[in-house]
């Protein structure tokens, strides 16, 4: 027997077996759990409880010249991540996060060591892509002898977020 791939009309799944072997599943699907909820597709499970939806950002001085910039992923719930996450970061001159910085920092932009790694710098001082630790924590280092007012913005799963901008207080 065969069922429409997709009918607008239906607020279901429709299914189709093809050949034996494999279903082909389409239309609307809602996972609708207080605390969230799963499903399996091809062996890997996809979670909705503890989906990085939130950023915060907490700047420390260290030491002369040095902000350290604290980026903490939680879910929704405000309850920290407990993976790895991939997160593209880049310095702004704008409070909205829109371009990379006119100004070149002084020194080095790059993980502290502590939290999270970086895997590349897309613009050198300015912009790295990298990743949290298994916390959803990564620190930024930021030297800049200048300490300039710099937005520190990051998109995580398709998400923008925004720093306060620093001050000289934060170096």
């Amino acid at each position: 027997m065969s069922v429409p791939i997709y009918d607008p009309s239906y607020n279901a799944l429709n299914q189709e077996q093809q050949g034996g072997a494999a279903w082909v599943v389409a239309g609307n699907m809602n996972i609708d759990e207080p605390n969230g909820g799963e499903f399996f597709v091809g062996g890997w499970r996809h979670t909705y409880e503890n989906k990085p939806v939130q950023a915060t950002f907490t700047p420390t001085a260290s030491g002369s010249n040095i902000c350290l910039m604290e980026i903490a992923l939680t879910d929704s719930q405000g309850v920290a991540i407990t993976w790895p996450t991939l997160l593209t970061i880049w310095l702004s001159d704008a409070a909205s996060g829109a371009g990379l910085t006119a100004t070149t920092a002084s020194g080095a932009v790059a993980n502290s060591g502590t939290n999270g790694c970086d895997f590349l710098a897309l613009v050198t001082k300015k912009a790295l892509l990298s990743q949290t630790d298994a916390t959803g924590l990564y620190i930024l280092s930021i030297t800049d002898t200048a300490h300039t007012g710099f937005y520190v913005a990051c998109q995580v799963a398709g998400s923008l977020f925004v720093s306060a901008q620093l001050v000289a207080g934060n170096y």
